[in-house]
């Protein structure tokens, strides 16, 4: 028997096209990073703007400080108009809220001496409506003069007064930087309480 490994195979055997073939080179790995000076460039501008982003938004973030105070007092008088028997303390202190808020977000020589009308029409003014001047806001100069005065404001109206200085709080309007932080009233010293002798910081 022949051994099939001596079997002389032509040279043309098989399909003839195929030995016109060559092998196909394979390229080169494209790479991943920047091969020319303006992707480092255009990376440097994407970097300076994300930055700048950040910065806006962490500053904007520290400056609205003292509305975050304010909205987190405003709920904790909230709570206590859900209790019972102190509506009258949690209503009479909305108008001392709303002057403290005042005088972080507007130079004090603006806001400090206003009272009455003229403060219900600068509130009205900062956000663009007449709620303080001609809705549940009215109620606001009586609570800060006449301590009998949440005696007569029902559930309804005093949800209303909330929801309004809630509403003026976060979207009041400045034209300028506030500085500082919320300050809570410091404790009146004992027999002292009469809301006439609250000076200008009453609105």
């Amino acid at each position: 028997m022949t051994d099939p490994q001596q079997i002389a195979v032509p040279k043309d055997f098989g399909n003839e096209w195929m030995s016109n073939l060559e092998e196909i080179g394979v390229p080169d790995s494209v790479p991943f990073t920047p091969q020319t000076a303006g992707w480092y460039l255009l990376a440097g501008l994407l970097a300076i703007g994300a930055a700048w982003l950040a910065w806006r938004f962490f500053k904007k973030w520290r400056l609205n400080g003292y509305r975050r105070e304010a909205l987190h007092e405003l709920a904790e008088i909230e709570g206590l108009l859900a209790g019972d028997g102190s509506q009258g303390e949690a209503l009479q202190s909305l108008p001392e809220l709303l002057k403290r808020v005042a005088l972080v977000a507007y130079p004090r020589a603006r806001v400090a001496e206003l009272s009455g009308e003229a403060w219900l029409g600068f509130l009205d003014g900062t956000v663009g409506s007449t709620e303080f001047s001609r809705g549940a806001g009215r109620l606001l100069p009586d609570l800060a003069y006449d301590p009998r005065a949440a005696e007569t404001i029902s559930q309804a109206e005093s949800k209303d007064l909330i929801s309004l200085v809630g509403a003026w709080i976060r979207h009041h309007r400045t034209n300028h930087e506030a500085k500082g932080h919320l300050k809570r009233p410091a404790p009146l010293p004992a027999g002292v309480g009469d809301p006439q002798a609250s000076g200008p910081l009453s609105p």
